[in-house]
């Protein structure tokens, strides 16, 4: 079957990992993430509702995707985003804080406290500063890097990182990312290949759960929100670029004439409208790239829908005066 639900979209994902007789599925995909030595590997999970009842009247409600417990009482809070909303990364810390916040009662000692880990799969760039696609942060003195505490960890994997074909995934992590990225793209016996017993059972869920039809009809909806909403902020983007662009411009000449005139010289104004105007577009396609890199588009993408050169792109070195 080649017509697969795709495991990047939420729902999916919840309804491929979160279900009883799925955990060996989730089980897998957290071991492959975590890449402990043998002895510190999960071995037993809990699947715990994902709702985060409120503790004030006036607190936000939560629904995670996914929240689970291991046999050393450790806590695992996974979610798929497909959609890259403001504040995301400030999102995740808050969802952290009121797992972590949540688990004593009463007079409990703080020694009752657990470590809680948040493993966050993103179909966008969420940190363009890192090229890497797995991130793990963790509470550390700025100068030493000395870790101030393991009971707090932020996993964050990102798809569009992830240039890694199938065929070129060796390791557990990589197989796992490369069926959640390219699963509604795979066949059975590519995926076969791999040889590991809880990804082709992944691989068969997946085929189940797509020939559902009432499944089927609400991820047609889904996608089309998906669509709606990158359309839209696409949109967005490319109209603040169109803006800035045209400011840029005319502070760069603006610029240019000043500095032009101030010298006295024509190959001064000229210059001065040349490196001002430069400027002015640099500043404004470094804005744009970033934020429809967050949107999951590659610098192809990016340079075809500005209708500039991919050259024109790239960050430039600061000349020296």
């Amino acid at each position: 079957m080649t017509d697969l639900l795709s495991p990047t979209v939420d729902f999916v994902f919840k309804a491929l990992f979160g279900q009883e007789h799925n955990k060996p599925l989730l089980l897998g995909l957290l071991n492959a993430i975590l890449d402990r030595v043998e002895g510190e590997r999960i071995v037993d999970l809990e699947l715990l509702q994902p709702e985060l009842g409120k503790i004030e009247p006036n607190d936000k409600e939560v629904k995670l995707d996914l929240l689970a417990r291991d046999q050393t009482e450790r806590i695992f809070h996974v979610e798929m985003q497909v959609q890259n909303h403001p504040f995301f990364l400030e999102r995740v810390l808050y969802y952290w804080s009121r797992l972590f916040g949540r688990q004593l009662h009463g007079g409990q000692p703080y020694s009752k406290l657990h470590p809680v880990i948040s493993i966050i799969f993103s179909d966008f760039v969420a940190i363009p500063e890192l090229e890497d696609y797995h991130t793990c942060w963790m509470w550390t003195e700025v100068e030493h890097g000395t870790i101030l505490s393991d009971h707090g960890q932020i996993h964050i994997i990102e798809f569009p990182k992830f240039h890694e074909s199938w065929e070129e995934a060796h390791d557990a992590l990589e197989q796992w990312v490369s069926f959640l990225k390219e699963a509604d793209t795979m066949t059975f016996e590519e995926l076969a290949d791999w040889k590991d017993e809880k990804l082709i059972k992944a691989y068969e869920e997946l085929e189940r759960l797509s020939q559902d039809p009432k499944l089927r009809a609400y991820y047609d909806a889904q996608l089309r929100e998906i669509r709606d909403y990158r359309t839209i902020m696409t949109g967005a983007i490319v109209e603040g670029w169109q803006k800035g662009h045209k400011q840029g411009l005319e502070a760069g000449l603006q610029e240019g004439r000043q500095e032009g005139l101030q010298e006295g010289r024509q190959g001064g104004l000229q210059e001065g409208r040349q490196e001002g105007l430069q400027e002015g577009r640099q500043e404004v396609h470094t804005k744009v790239v970033r934020k429809l890199q967050q949107q999951g588009y590659s610098l192809e993408e990016i340079a075809n829908i500005l209708e500039v050169s991919v050259e024109e792109l790239q960050p430039k070195e600061p000349t020296s005066k």
